[in-house]
């Protein structure tokens, strides 16, 4: 191949590299506000599809919170709980978002049936996030955002409202 046909393909290449990274960066960002909520939406997705592993990439690697000290044992812990061979529905409600700089905490309703509607837990949870840096295709950093701690309020019987646990 000729010097001349090589330095144009280079040339065209490095355009092409270019132009993907304007159309990636010109789209519009979402706020950190939709970005916990959609990581929240995937949590609930993992969890009720009994995946550990997609619902711990919403995990910072330095998670601790009162009942697990690190990613492993929290991992563990789910591995114990989620495989409810599709026999538990876990939703996510009333969550509410409030973001300081780079950190966020959301105060959510976790409830947790069977499928035949009985044996309904919930309970208030309060999540703490940090903003962490991530990347998109392995090439592309973006920010994301991750849970670093949560901290497990009382349960919440659904006709009297709080009952001490």
């Amino acid at each position: 191949m000729a010097k001349s046909t090589r330095i144009v393909l280079g040339v065209v290449a490095i355009l092409a590299v270019v132009l993907v990274i304007l159309l990636i960066d010109g789209q519009r960002q979402p706020s950190d506000e939709e970005i916990i909520n959609q990581r929240l939406q995937s949590m609930e997705n993992a969890a009720q599809n009994d995946n550990v592993s997609a619902f711990m990439r919403s995990v910072s690697s330095d998670y601790s919170d009162s009942q697990v000290n690190n990613t492993d044992q929290l991992a563990l812990l789910l591995h114990r709980v989620l495989p409810s061979g599709g026999n538990l529905r876990i939703t996510l409600q009333d969550a509410e978002t409030t973001v300081d700089g780079p950190h966020a905490t959301t105060h959510v309703v976790v409830l947790i049936q069977s499928t035949d509607e009985r044996n309904i837990t919930q309970r208030s949870v309060t999540v703490t996030w940090r903003r962490e840096q991530a990347h998109k295709w392995l090439v592309f950093p973006i920010k994301t955002w991750r849970v670093t701690s949560a901290q497990y309020g009382s349960s919440i019987d659904p006709y009297l409202g709080s009952v001490p646990s």
